[in-house]
């Protein structure tokens, strides 16, 4: 017969309350011992207390000064915008960089400051592994950049998480400048091959203007009327002159004519290059923020690290809940003992009866 289940809870429930009352003594002995040993064990002399600073951080919209200051298209950016998403991810990769760590674990003696010892197996991969569980860099829901460093020195922890701020700058204008410098060698090689080459096309030209070949769209006119003012006037030792001009009019004027217009052609470019290479001239001498720091790190006033009370609850809970299967396996076990037992007799009696 099926019984109501509301009585069946009752009586599960019932069950409970008498196991927890049966096992209560094994159980709060647990717990509460499981807390006075993490409430010890977290105790400073056990685990030292860290300390936390927090740096915020926006990265900029352009990495280029000369495209946002010199130049005039329509694609030029604002010097003075935040930076969004993937301006954000760029410079958390540059952060996860080894420069950083290194030059960090160099400024503030990192090996000796985390008790290292250099001649052990893996000192750098120590230090290494240690550095990454204290400084973590994230990017908050605002698309900035959190850096935050724990440590057991409140100052200690703030100093490195600005000087990593800083030193973002100091490594990404350098990777850019080099990066800038290579493009302004190649600009300014391409300048001063265009202008050899302008010098060329000009001293040809010279030299055709030297032999009276100077205009071939507006001079042949104005050959044609001199020469014809000179037969005028009988002067044919000047009309024979001007003649003889005509024929080197003729003979050399298309050439200054494709030289004239190679020239215009060739300068037009010469000042485009020159353009670019004061923009390479102002990108490989740049040294302008890449962030705007909305929130320096300064000294912490309490430790971050460990929080005693949660260490304490978790270890109590951890106990409370591993005595209680304990506890349950072990009157299970109990009571299967007594189960087989009264089997046994039940088996044997028959037998004794018989």
């Amino acid at each position: 017969m099926i019984g109501n289940p509301e009585r069946q809870g009752e009586f599960n429930f019932a069950n409970v309350v008498d196991f927890l009352i049966k096992f209560r003594k094994p159980i709060l002995f647990t717990t509460f011992g499981a807390g006075i040993l993490a409430f010890i064990f977290s105790a400073p002399f056990f685990i030292h207390p860290k300390y936390k600073s927090s740096v915020i951080v926006y990265p900029v919209r352009t990495n280029s000064i000369a495209r946002a200051l010199l130049s005039t298209t329509a694609d030029q950016l604002d010097l003075l915008a935040f930076g969004q998403e993937n301006e954000a991810e760029q410079l958390l990769q540059v952060l996860e960089s080894d420069e950083i760590t290194t030059h960090i674990a160099n400024k503030f003696h990192l090996m000796r400051h985390y008790d290292i010892d250099p001649k052990s197996d893996y000192p750098h991969t120590t230090l290494e592994n240690i550095f990454h569980d204290n400084v973590r860099y994230e990017r908050t829901e605002y698309m900035s950049v959190a850096i935050t460093v724990l440590d057991e020195s409140p100052d200690t922890a703030a100093l490195i998480a600005n000087e990593i701020a800083a030193y973002v700058d100091t490594f990404k204008t350098k990777l850019q400048q080099e990066r800038a410098s290579d493009a302004l060698r190649i600009v300014e090689a391409r300048f001063h091959e265009k202008e050899h080459f302008i010098n060329i096309i000009a001293d040809s030209l010279r030299k055709l203007g030297e032999l009276g070949v100077l205009n071939y769209e507006e001079q042949p006119a104005i050959l044609t009327e001199q020469y014809n003012r000179a037969l005028m006037s009988g002067n044919t030792s000047v009309a024979r002159e001007i003649k003889d001009q005509e024929k080197l009019l003729a003979e050399y004027g298309p050439t200054h004519k494709k030289l004239s217009d190679q020239l215009k052609s060739e300068v037009n470019q010469l000042t485009d290059i020159e353009a670019k290479m004061h923009q390479a001239q102002v990108d490989a001498k740049q040294n302008l923020s890449h962030k705007f720091v909305i929130s320096g790190a300064v000294p912490a006033e309490k430790k971050s690290y460990p929080i005693r009370f949660l260490l304490v609850g978790l270890a109590m809970l951890s106990a409370f809940t591993c005595s209680i299967i304990v506890c349950a396996l072990i009157g299970n076990f109990k009571k299967y003992k007594l189960q087989k037992q009264f089997a046994n007799l039940m088996n044997e009696k028959p037998n004794s009866e018989v």
